[in-house]
């Protein structure tokens, strides 16, 4: 039997307590685990429990980037400007589509939104945004990594829905 990816969409978003269709409460309950893990580790590593632990390419070193992302210089109203313009996108974009997404694509944006609130969080309160995780000349924080693995998941959903429109189930 055949099916299209079309069937195994979120039915509703706001659908509470099936088993097979995550709730808004899970959806809130991740987000909120996952910016709690992101401030714990920063909170950590910037309190000397990770301080400069390098190891070849790969270590925990505090930094603090007051730039825009990967370390851009630009200037700082420029940046609200831009998390603006991001954020106005991101949420509508969400919104939107919510209801009609897969329910990991949805996780995918969850765990983007997460990133991004935490990021912004610091660099509304402190002025920059703390990073601890240093991979090369990189330094990157948990928040990152979730954006990374949303804007992936994302893409490589897209990509198989494009190329792959129907799956085969035994």
């Amino acid at each position: 039997m055949a099916t299209t990816l079309k069937s195994v969409r979120n039915p509703s978003a706001a659908t509470y307590g099936d088993a097979s269709n995550p709730g808004a409460s899970l959806f809130l309950y991740v987000f909120f685990v996952l910016c709690g893990l992101d401030v714990v580790t920063r909170y950590l590593c910037f309190a000397g429990f990770c301080e400069n632990t390098v190891i070849g390419w790969f270590g925990f070193v505090t930094f603090r980037n007051y730039d825009f992302a990967f370390s851009w210089k630009m200037p700082t109203a420029l940046i609200y400007i831009i998390y603006a313009i991001v954020l106005f996108i991101l949420v509508r974009s969400v919104v939107r589509s919510w209801a009609t997404n897969y329910v990991g694509v949805n996780f995918a944006w969850l765990a983007i939104c997460a990133g991004a609130a935490v990021n912004i969080a610091d660099r509304l309160y402190f002025g920059y945004v703390r990073d601890f995780i240093r991979i090369g000349d990189g330094y990157f924080n948990l928040g990152d990594v979730w954006i990374v693995v949303g804007v992936t998941f994302i893409c490589v959903h897209a990509v198989r829905e494009a190329y792959m429109p129907t799956v085969t189930k035994a």
